[in-house]
């Protein structure tokens, strides 16, 4: 709960991600001229937000390390192992907000922590607010688009190799894409 500066309170709302309309994504440019494209499969998260504009909110995801899914079964063994995710002593990628900066009615700037192989860094994703709607069985949903990049390396992802020309096979930067729908506890 707030306290308002009129002596009242404001009491938090609780939205989770409603994983069938969602999706966490990513791409990483291969041999520097193309960009592979990956996503998890399994994730949860939440969301609690006192006020209406959702400039307080607080949020925190889990996603399953495991269920990556790039297209391709032999990369994505290789990158549940021991060279990228070691998913076997890491199971789980972790968010957890620090702000939410609101720059208009519709774009945000989300601040936090992405814990990848115990590693915790600061990452910043801008935020595309889609609306709020309610679907046939009545339940209040939101809509939000994520976007933001980050340094494999900064997470411990140091595993490369070059090609036969002397060329780098992955880069560093991961680009980061989540299609969010929550709904409302």
């Amino acid at each position: 709960m707030i306290k308002m500066k009129d002596g009242g309170t404001l009491s938090a709302t609780t939205y989770s991600i409603d994983t069938a309309h969602s999706d966490v994504s990513f791409s990483v440019r291969h041999l520097m001229i193309t960009q592979i494209k990956g996503y998890f499969t399994r994730f949860e998260g939440s969301m609690e937000s006192s006020y209406p504009d959702f400039s307080d909110a607080r949020i925190e995801v889990q996603i399953d390390a495991g269920s990556i899914l790039t297209n391709h079964p032999d990369r994505d063994q290789h990158l549940r192992g021991e060279d990228f995710f070691a998913v076997d002593r890491f199971p789980f990628i972790r968010f957890q907000s620090s702000s939410l900066l609101r720059l208009n009615e519709y774009n945000f700037m989300l601040n936090g922590f992405l814990t990848i192989r115990d590693i915790r860094e600061s990452i910043q994703l801008q935020v595309k607010f889609h609306g709020k709607s309610v679907d046939r069985e009545g339940e209040v949903k939101c809509g939000f688009e994520l976007s933001g990049q980050i340094s494999r390396k900064d997470f411990g992802l140091f595993w490369d190799d070059l090609t036969a020309v002397g060329g780098i096979i992955i880069d560093d930067t991961i680009h980061l894409h989540m299609n969010i729908q929550l709904l409302k506890n």
